[in-house]
């Protein structure tokens, strides 16, 4: 369970760098 939240938690913040361009 905790790994799948931090695995989706990992996809969510890379995908949110990606749009913010940070």
């Amino acid at each position: 369970m905790l790994l799948a939240v931090n695995s989706n938690f990992l996809v969510f913040f890379v995908s949110s760098d990606d749009m913010m361009g940070l």
